[in-house]
């Protein structure tokens, strides 16, 4: 599953809305490997700002 797909998904789990917190909390249950970088949670601002939105 893609970064885009799991931020999705966690938005669908939680009826369409998601603060950052949250969405950072339950990455790792889609993208297990995404706390594997330094800057992981830059990586899913972006990703929010220029795709989900």
């Amino acid at each position: 599953m893609a970064k885009v797909q799991a931020i999705t998904k966690v938005l669908t789990d939680n009826g369409g809305v998601a603060s950052l917190e949250m969405i950072y909390s339950n990455m790792d249950k889609y993208y297990p490997k995404i706390k594997k970088t330094r800057d992981w949670q830059a990586g899913i601002r972006q990703i929010h700002i220029c795709r989900i939105r």
